[in-house]
């Protein structure tokens, strides 16, 4: 008895098994299958946990890296182009010998002041026989290579791409496209594609964006976020942008007039906030700046109450709504997203939720 082909799946079909596959199997479908990407670009993408960093992003259990990297055509790769190659490659603009813009302006430089190269060239040699400094010596020969063949306009032995590497545990996976001098323009197009952000809704449950990653202009749209929990050092400015419900600073530094522009922004009832302390000290001094605000008065309230420290400052925002805020050790279930000895959280409460003392 013959056995019946596989049939392929209707569109509605489709769109419903991709709103369940892992994110990063829907990437590499679409990188590959061109019937699947219509349905990729439509379906809702579902992503357990992102992290935007300055060089790569990772997605779940897979680091992303985007980099330019230079592959020679008729001679081995040298040792030092090799080793960027595979750490990502380089991750900015360059022509085609390798050079920025900047090096188009330090090149004229070297042209006035006897080649600053040849000086670099000269102190690495002198240390050659230290191997921590050979690859910086050959690195700094193609550089000068590279500038004498852009100053002659000589064809280069090498060309560029821009590659994209796929990072899971021990498995590495490389998609190269050609690369056309314009490094922001092709990263912007591969995270377009695969992310589809301009025509379906992605849906994150963890994201954690690194500092040097992070503008104000990307937080506009993290405002759907049930809960903003931000690395590193902020400021209550951040606030000003985004008035998610739920918002968490593991640092925070600030100066008395910030104090007063977050309370304006302060209106709707549940609204809750968080900062991470290390040191008692610094908590008493971050609450002087809340007890130093017009209008602000000493109490305790239900939450206060069952701290070690049950004193809660509170500030009338309105008839109907007031600002809490109080502090305590970090307890077991703040430990998921805080690790500080404190943490300080500030709650947009009805009025009369706690009592003047």
């Amino acid at each position: 008895m013959a056995t019946s082909r596989p049939q392929p799946l209707f569109y509605q079909s489709s769109k419903c098994v991709a709103l369940y596959l892992d994110a990063n199997i829907r990437f590499q479908l679409s990188l590959r299958c061109p019937a699947f990407q219509t349905v990729h670009q439509a379906a809702t993408l579902r992503i357990h946990d992102l992290k935007m960093r300055q060089d790569d992003f990772v997605v779940n259990d897979t680091t992303f890296t985007l980099g330019v990297i230079q592959k020679y055509t008729t001679t081995p790769t040298p040792e030092s182009v090799k080793l960027r190659n595979d750490s990502g490659g380089i991750q900015y603009d360059v022509d085609r010998y390798g050079l920025s813009e900047e090096d188009g302006i330090r090149v004229k430089k070297c042209k006035l002041n006897n080649f600053t190269l040849q000086e670099e060239l000269y102190i690495a040699h002198r240390v050659l026989e230290r191997r921590i400094y050979d690859n910086r010596y050959k690195a700094i020969q193609l550089e000068r290579l590279a500038h004498h063949m852009r100053l002659n306009n000589q064809e280069p032995p090498y060309t560029h791409y821009l590659q994209l590497t796929m990072t899971t545990g021990t498995v590495q996976k490389v998609e190269r496209l050609e690369y056309d001098n314009n490094f922001k323009i092709s990263s912007d197009y591969i995270i377009e594609k695969m992310f589809g952000v301009a025509r379906r809704k992605v849906q994150i449950k963890n994201l954690q964006i690194d500092r040097e990653a992070l503008d104000l202009q990307l937080m506009r749209h993290f405002q759907n976020a049930e809960f903003l929990s931000f690395a590193g050092t902020g400021s209550l400015k951040v606030f000003n942008v985004n008035q998610n419900n739920r918002i968490h600073f593991a640092k925070c530094n600030d100066v008395e007039t910030d104090f007063a522009d977050f309370v304006n922004i302060c209106s709707k009832v549940g609204q809750f906030y968080s900062i991470g302390f290390q040191h008692q000290t610094t908590v008493e001094e971050f609450f002087e700046m809340f007890r130093n605000l017009p209008g602000a008065e000493t109490g305790k309230s239900d939450e206060s109450r069952l701290s070690q420290f049950p004193e809660c400052i509170i500030i009338s925002m309105s008839d109907e709504t007031e600002l809490n805020v109080w502090f305590e050790k970090t307890n077991e279930e703040d430990k998921v997203y805080c690790n500080t000895e404190f943490i300080v959280k500030i709650k947009v409460q009805n009025r009369g939720h706690a009592h003047v003392i």
